[in-house]
């Protein structure tokens, strides 16, 4: 007598769910393909453009060395600019570029700032010392009517003394 070997009814069941939804499998398995196709060629592409920037930066550093100065350079500074030493172009045009502005600014700022803050400056001053000589005149004993009769004389001397210093 022959054994009967016992089928795997999933198998059958696999297929039938499979060729039924075929289309559902279909999309499915596309999606995963065009993302999987997707991530790996960011990351490829994100290495070799990694590397290609690496090499550009060394690669089209090279100069072809020409360039002219104002006058005739020495052998020291020869031997400097050949060392590298004296050949710093960026730091140079950086330098110049902050000293223009710097005295752009200084003289744009002084402008303005200037003409507000003294008129200002001028007006508050003024009324806070005429304040402060009138309170000491008070504190010596004068009386109100004498403080404010002597108060102009006063000022006008306290800021001529006070330019003289």
């Amino acid at each position: 007598m022959k054994k009967h070997k016992n089928k795997n009814p999933l198998n059958r069941r696999i297929l039938r769910e499979l060729v039924g939804d075929w289309k559902k499998y279909i999309v499915v398995s596309l999606f995963l393909i065009l993302t999987i196709g997707f991530v790996s060629g960011m990351y490829i592409a994100n290495g070799s453009m990694m590397s290609a920037a690496e090499q550009g930066s060394t690669k089209y550093k090279l100069e072809h060395g020409h360039f002219e100065l104002e006058k005739k350079a020495d052998a020291e500074f020869l031997k400097e600019i050949s060392a590298g030493q004296k050949a710093d172009v960026k730091s140079y045009y950086l330098k110049k570029a902050k000293d223009e502005l710097d005295e752009k600014f200084e003289k744009e700022f002084r402008n303005e700032f200037s003409k507000k803050f003294d008129a200002e400056f001028a007006g508050k001053f003024d009324a806070s010392f005429a304040q402060q000589i009138r309170n000491s005149l008070l504190a010596q004993g004068m009386n109100d009517k004498a403080a404010s009769k002597a108060l102009p004389a006063v000022l006008k001397q306290a800021k001529e003394s006070g330019r003289k210093i």
